[in-house]
């Protein structure tokens, strides 16, 4: 089967909120589609869906923070990376999370840091990423300093 990576589009904000839903959002469709078309217009988002035989499959949102008053640096953030359970291990998380990592090329970030839940740790593990540090309830921390050419805290550096 063909899988398409693409940024996504005006039209996908149900889809798109669907999978919000399918994921656990506590939120009424009406704010996930309003939050969704007002950030799907702003630069200092991105939103790229994962699409199969024309149904969407996953999606991803990254958050660009812009330039830290005091140190200079920028800080972009994945927020939400999710792949329908069905659809897993068949190479859509990887695809969306390479495209996050090049729109924070593209925003010129120094940083790009995530949390993620327990059981999607293995996924960024298989992608050679160790968390930092642990935050808040415990949740791994991620980050990816830009600026040393290198990934630090992970096994590919």
């Amino acid at each position: 089967m063909n899988m398409l990576i693409r940024e996504s589009v005006q039209h996908d904000g149900p889809s798109v909120c669907k999978l919000m839903k399918e994921q656990g959002s506590p939120d009424d469709q009406h704010r996930l589609e309003h939050r969704f078309k007002r950030y799907s217009n702003d630069s200092h988002h991105y939103i790229a869906v994962a699409e199969e035989q024309d149904e969407l499959i996953g999606y991803v949102w990254a958050q660009d923070f812009g330039v830290h008053l005091r140190t200079g640096t920028k800080l972009c953030r994945l927020q939400e990376l999710y792949v329908l359970p069905e659809h897993r291990a068949k190479g859509a998380g990887r695809q969306l999370f390479k495209g996050v990592l090049r729109w924070s090329h593209i925003r010129q970030a120094t940083w790009l840091q995530w949390h993620a839940s327990f059981s999607a740790s293995a996924f960024y593990e298989k992608l050679g990423y160790e968390p930092v540090h642990q935050e808040g309830q415990g949740f791994p921390c991620y980050e990816i300093d830009f600026s040393t050419k290198q990934r630090p805290h992970s096994r590919h550096a």
